[in-house]
C-alpha cells in the first residue's frame, strides 16, 4: 500500500480553568480524552511556515514585523519537549527552501492555554527519519510533554492525537493502538518515495495538518509523532514511536549549531582531551586538560548536560564558559561560528564563495564557467600546505577514476567541495583538487583532510 506524508509554564490559565469548571474530574463528562487534553494540550503548538519577502537588510524579528504579503506555504503540528522552547515536528512540515524570500516559522498555542503566538527558528533536521527540531526564539519557560517509557506499547490501548487537521488548530481525536513495527512507503515528492520503518499504526483520525503532532497514551504521555496516513483507506494512520524519536534526538537533532572544536572526556568530569588546532576553542583560550564546569552559569556534569546548554548558543553571540584549570577557576567569554565552519576551515583549512568566470574557447567564443573563489586560507592547514591562496579559483575535484574517465568533476560551491571531500571515493594520497591562480596558471594539489 502506498502512503502519503501529511503536508504539512505555562499557559494553563483562564482557558483551561474554564474547561475544568465545566466538567470536573468527578463528572461523567470528564473523559480520558478530556483529561489528556488538559494535561498535554499546553505542550502542543500549531506550526505555520511562511514565505516572507523582505527588503535588503531587513529581518523578521517579531510577529509585528511580518509583512502583510507573507504567504503560508506549509502547516502542521509540533510538540514542546524542553521547557526552554525546543519543539519536535516532522521534517516534511518545516523543510522548505526558497530563493524568492525568507522562511519564517510561526508557532501558536491553543486559545484554552493562552492562545499565544511566537516565532521559532529551524534548529536541526533529519530527512531520513522525517523529524526536525525548532527553537522558540524567546527566553520564556514552556511546559514540555511527558515522554512515555520506551517499548511500553500495548495493542488495543487507547491513544489520543492532538493536531491541526485541515487547519483546525488543536483538534483532538482518539482511537486504539492498532499495530506496531509497520514498514510503509510514503510519497515525498513527485514520483519519489521513502520507506519508513517500525511505525506505530492507529485508527485515531489523522488528517492533513496532524503531521508532527503527538500520539499520546491514556496517561497523556508521548508515545509517538504522527507523520503519515493511508491514502486509500479510512482509519489507518502512522506515528514514529518514542524509542525512535529518542534515538534521533540524541544522535542527530539535539546537537549544537555552533563549532567549538573540543573533544571532551565523558567521565565524571568534562575534560578537554583534544582541541582542534584551527578551532575557536584553540584561538579563544581553552586548553588541554581544562574541565568545563558550566555554560552561562548552568552546571554541566556530562555530555548530555553539555549538549543541552550548547544547543541554545547562537552563532557569533558571546557566552560564558566556566573552566577549572588546575587549582584555578576561570571564566572565558567565547563567540562561536556556525557548525558548517567545522567542515571548511576546520577540515580543509579554507573558505570560498561561488563565482562565474568568463573564458574564450579555441574559436574565441566566450564561455561562462561556474567555479569557487577562495576567500580565506588558514595557516598550517591542508589548504595552505598545497599552496592555495585567497583569490585562487577552484575548478575541479577528483574521485576514483572509472574506466576511461579521469575522475575529475567540476565544483561550483563550497558546499559541493565539502560534500566531495567527504565521499568514500574521493581520491586520497594523489592529486585531487585543481585550481587557477591570479596569473591564470593551472595547478593541482594533494589535499589531505584532517579529522575534526
Amino acid at each position: 500500500m502506498r502512503m502519503q506524508l501529511l503536508p504539512c509554564l505555562l499557559f494553563i490559565c483562564l482557558g483551561s480553568s474554564a474547561i475544568a469548571q465545566q466538567a470536573g474530574p468527578d463528572s461523567v463528562r470528564f473523559t480520558t480524552e478530556a483529561r489528556v487534553y488538559l494535561s498535554s494540550g499546553p505542550a502542543v503548538v500549531n506550526i505555520g511556515v511562511y514565505l516572507v519577502s523582505l527588503s535588503d537588510g531587513a529581518a523578521v524579528t517579531s510577529l509585528q514585523s511580518m509583512p502583510a504579503s507573507s504567504r503560508q506555504i506549509s502547516q502542521g503540528t509540533g510538540v514542546i519537549i524542553d521547557e526552554r522552547g525546543l519543539v519536535i515536528t516532522n521534517a516534511h512540515v518545516v523543510n522548505h527552501k526558497s530563493n524568492n524570500g525568507t522562511i519564517v516559522y510561526k508557532l501558536s498555542f491553543a486559545e484554552q492555554f493562552g492562545g499565544k503566538s511566537v516565532l521559532a527558528r529551524l534548529h536541526s533536521i533529519d530527512e531520513q527519519s522525517d523529524l526536525a527540531l525548532l527553537k522558540i526564539l524567546d527566553s520564556e519557560k514552556y511546559m514540555p510533554i511527558v515522554f512515555a517509557k520506551e517499548n511500553d506499547l500495548m495493542i488495543g490501548e487507547k491513544v489520543i492525537a492532538i493536531g491541526s487537521p485541515l487547519g483546525n488548530s488543536h483538534s483532538l481525536t482518539s482511537g486504539i493502538l492498532s499495530g506496531i513495527n509497520r514498514d510503509i512507503d510514503v510519497n515525498v515528492a513527485h514520483n519519489k518515495t521513502m520507506k519508513l520503518k517500525g511505525l506505530i499504526q492507529t485508527d485515531a483520525a489523522i488528517n492533513f495538518g496532524n503531521s508532527g503532532g503527538p500520539l499520546l497514551n491514556s496517561l497523556g504521555e508521548l508515545i509517538g509523532i504522527n507523520n503519515a496516513t493511508a491514502q486509500s483507506a479510512d482509519g489507518i494512520g502512522y506515528a514514529i514511536p518514542i524509542k525512535r524519536v529518542n534515538q534521533i534526538l540524541h544522535e542527530r537533532l539535539r546537537r549544537p549549531r555552533v563549532w567549538l572544536g573540543v573533544q571532551l572526556k565523558n567521565d565524571s568530569e568534562l575534560i578537554a582531551e583534544y582541541i582542534h588546532p584551527r578551532s575557536p576553542a584553540a584561538s579563544q583560550g581553552i586548553m588541554l586538560g581544562d574541565r568545563l564546569a558550566a555554560i552561562n552559569g548552568i552546571a554541566v556534569a556530562n555530555l548530555d548536560d553539555f549538549f543541552n546548554e550548547m544547543i541554545l548558543i547562537e552563532e557569533e553571540q558571546p557566552f560564558i564558559v566556566d573552566v577549572q584549570r588546575g587549582n584555578r577557576s576561570l571564566q572565558l567569554e567565547l563567540s562561536l561560528p556556525n557548525i558548517r565552519v567545522r567542515e571548511t576551515l576546520g577540515a580543509l583549512g579554507f573558505e570560498a564563495k561561488p563565482v562565474t568566470r568568463v573564458y574564450h574557447d579555441e574559436y574565441n567564443r566566450p564561455r561562462r564557467l561556474r567555479a569557487v573563489e577562495v576567500t580565506t586560507v588558514i595557516a598550517n592547514s591542508p589548504a595552505s600546505n598545497i599552496g592555495l591562496k585567497a583569490g585562487d579559483t577552484i575548478h575541479s575535484m577528483r574521485k576514483t577514476p572509472e574506466g576511461n574517465l579521469s575522475g575529475w568533476a567540476p565544483v561550483a560551491s563550497m558546499a559541493q567541495i565539502v560534500q566531495f571531500a567527504q565521499r568514500k571515493d574521493f581520491v586520497r594520497g594523489d592529486y585531487n583538487i585543481m585550481w587557477s591562480s591570479a596569473d591564470g596558471s593551472y595547478q593541482q594539489g594533494k589535499l589531505v583532510l584532517v579529522n575534526n
